[in-house]
């Protein structure tokens, strides 16, 4: 299990990278990509529902209304689909890939400064790894 779902998240997460990027070179629509993902949140939100509970899900869903970054969540969640999309419809999903995962560094930076999160070398040899390689895919 330690690394078999890791490597599913990594399977899963390339192969829907790939298709959104088929249907975005296809359509040039954000309308078609934005409507299948909301197929797949409605489905996933069913299913969410059923497995937590209706009480413990609805309980969680208000409470959630009252935090601080619910706002600022749902604006970078839209923001985030459309870099993506604009990002796929010019370079493809093999360079947005890349470019998304410098994520880590910023991540990184964020937990260590406002969640006092340590991390350890293996973790840090990772993030460097991950750097150097978009390094190395930008360079001409």
């Amino acid at each position: 299990m330690r690394f078999v779902f890791p490597a599913l998240l990594t399977l899963t997460t390339a192969l829907i990278t790939f298709w959104y990027s088929e249907y975005t070179k296809k359509y040039q629509s954000l309308f078609v990509t934005s409507a299948i993902n909301l197929a797949c949140i409605l489905i996933l939100t069913i299913a969410a529902y059923f497995w937590e509970g209706p009480s413990s899900s609805i309980t969680k869903l208000k409470s959630s209304f009252s935090e601080l970054y619910f706002l600022p969540y749902l604006i970078l969640n839209i923001l985030y689909v459309w870099l993506w999309f604009f990002l796929t419809t010019k370079k493809g999903a093999a360079y947005t890939g890349i470019y998304e995962s410098s994520y880590v560094i910023v991540l990184i930076l964020l937990g260590v400064i406002f969640n006092q999160e340590k991390f350890d070398l293996k973790f840090f040899i990772g993030a460097v790894l991950v750097c150097c390689g978009i390094i190395l895919i930008e360079m001409k």
